[in-house]
């Protein structure tokens, strides 16, 4: 008797789950020009409660949401999103939590309750030498 039919359910759910957990960034364009993709190391700053002293172009609103994600997870999603962009910085920076909405995925509801949200405005300066 093989036992390979039960372990296929098995399976399955261990590549759903990885993938299910993932950080979901979403974006909306403000209207500034494209720029290119900065380097993946670039540095994106993040001001949560100040603006940069440098001017700025507002490059997009972008919301980062993973079910049961941790912060620093978040954040990184946040920043390559934003050097994806062409972005030097993201302004605005808010964290919160947001419940789960009852739905028909079983397997999402019994993974997590809540889902830890970031938001916040990437921004490009308009002076490359000016970086705060």
């Amino acid at each position: 008797m093989s036992h390979t039919p039960r372990l296929r359910p098995l399976l399955g759910l261990a590549v759903v789950v990885p993938l299910a957990c993932g950080p979901v960034v979403r974006v909306v364009p403000l209207g500034a020009a494209p720029a290119p993709a900065r380097a993946g190391d670039a540095p994106v700053r993040v001001f949560a409660t100040a603006l940069p002293r440098c001017a700025f172009a507002e490059i997009a609103t972008m919301t980062v949401e993973g079910g049961g994600g941790n912060g620093t997870r978040l954040l990184e999603a946040a920043r390559t999103r934003a050097r994806a962009l062409g972005g030097d910085a993201i302004v605005g920076l808010l964290q919160g939590v947001k419940p789960r909405q009852p739905g028909n995925d079983v397997l999402a509801s019994l993974l997590t309750t809540e889902s830890t949200v970031l938001s916040g405005t990437i921004v490009r300066f308009t002076d490359p030498a000016c970086t705060e």
